[in-house]
């Protein structure tokens, strides 16, 4: 299913993030508790996704630490942005779950064709978030991060791919135990974006 020159790509990716995860558990699980618990209100989800995005680079550079002044002040910085991004994900993909979900009163070709639109759209928007998120932690404005996250995608399709279902198997473990999503989910899955991300590039 996955040509094996973006499998090794995506495993050299991967094989210090484990390492990391590990050194940074602290870190991580405090940054896990505090998306969990700024995301409950949703519209927020945006602004907690970048500056758990922005505490991962502290920790993946050679502070080594998160300085909260250095999160801070990226997020006031690119809050509507982060906002506006952050929503754009789980807005397509509940209206596509309202369309299919239309389909049990009976099936018509204009639901099942908006359904899927709009679940390939939101799907599609889910994966160029995860380089734009990283490129508005970078710095970059709101326009140049959504370039930069398109680009990235259409140069590495695959292991965008693969990063997302690494994403949503990490999800998924960490849901069958409530406690692990709350304490774990953000730090790994984030961690595996930036790192991957950064390491993969746009080439």
């Amino acid at each position: 299913m996955f040509d094996s020159a973006s499998t090794g790509r995506l495993e050299n990716g991967l094989s210090g993030t484990g390492a990391f995860v590990y050194e940074n558990s602290y870190w991580l699980v405090v940054i896990s508790f505090l998306w969990t618990i700024g995301s409950l209100f949703v519209v927020t989800i945006g602004p907690v996704t970048l500056g758990a995005y922005v505490a991962i680079r502290n920790l993946d550079s050679d502070r080594n630490r998160v300085e909260p002044r250095r999160v801070l002040a990226v997020v006031r910085r690119q809050f509507v942005p982060a906002t506006v991004f952050g929503l754009l994900p789980p807005l397509f993909l509940s209206i596509s779950a309202g369309y299919l979900y239309s389909l049990s009163g009976g099936i018509t070709a204009i639901r099942l064709g908006l359904g899927l639109a709009t679940f390939y759209t939101g799907l599609y928007l889910s994966l160029v978030m995860m380089p734009t998120f990283v490129a508005l932690a970078d710095g970059q404005t709101g326009g140049e991060a959504v370039r930069t996250g398109v680009r990235w995608v259409a140069a590495n399709p695959t292991i965008a791919m693969l990063v997302g279902l690494l994403t949503l198997g990490v999800l998924l473990v960490t849901v069958v135990f409530s406690v692990a999503f709350v304490l774990l989910y953000a730090g790994a899955a984030f961690s595996i974006q930036v790192r991957l991300v950064d390491d993969v590039g746009e080439t």
